[in-house]
């Protein structure tokens, strides 16, 4: 699983880090949809953890594989990252990574390097965190380990509120559009039930294509 979620999301390496502004700022998640599968791809990029922690926590999702995430932990600093674990109220979940070497680069026009590493989750553990009391990110680098929190009691992080966003945009399981052109197309009332349509006529399936297939103007077209 971890190469195909490699190619299907590179790394996000746009990081919103600092302590000089409230926690609730940052950037938003982008939302689009895939031109080969109709799916839809929500992303946002790493924000900081608890102040101080040098470390950052993004996150990727594909309604292709909704259950999926992946989990981007940078570090800014030149350690490469080996592996990572997230401590939720007292649960340790261990996290796959997806590829064996860290990706480098630079943080805009600053002398400042980070060092980014996918790693394969839940979106279960994503709403996890982000309903815990206390949820902990620890990596291990080249350099040793490294800590940071999502959340701590009374205390929260960048990457808490990002995060926050994020599992709004995924929000419910979309119905895509391929999904939906099928069940007119081959007039299968079953799968028309299950993308949330009305079950087509096979006996007026001209009728059945103008009411319900996407119209001129869908967005998603």
């Amino acid at each position: 699983m971890g190469t195909n979620l490699v190619w299907l999301f590179p790394a996000l390496t746009a990081v919103s880090v600092g302590c000089v502004f409230s926690h609730t700022a940052g950037t938003g998640p982008d939302v689009s949809y895939s031109g080969f599968d109709d799916a839809k791809v929500v992303s946002i990029n790493p924000h900081g953890l608890s102040d101080y922690s040098s470390m950052g926590l993004g996150a990727q999702w594909t309604s292709a594989r909704p259950a999926d995430a992946i989990v981007t932990i940078c570090v800014y600093t030149t350690a490469g990252i080996s592996s990572a674990e997230v401590k939720v109220d007292g649960m340790v979940h261990g996290l796959d990574a997806t590829r064996s070497l860290t990706q480098f680069s630079r943080m805009g026009t600053t002398a400042m390097t980070e060092s980014c590493q996918d790693f394969v989750g839940t979106i279960d553990l994503l709403r996890e965190i982000v309903a815990s009391k206390k949820a902990w990110v620890r990596v291990r680098t080249t350099g040793g380990h490294m800590e940071g929190f999502v959340v701590n009691g009374q205390e929260d992080s960048k990457a808490f509120y990002a995060l926050k966003r994020f599992l709004a945009a995924v929000g419910d399981m979309p119905k895509t559009r391929s999904r939906v052109k099928r069940a007119v197309q081959r007039h299968d009332p079953a799968e028309a039930a299950a993308a949330g349509m009305e079950s087509p006529d096979p006996e007026n399936s001209e009728n059945v294509n103008r009411s319900n297939a996407p119209k001129a103007d869908d967005p998603f077209q």
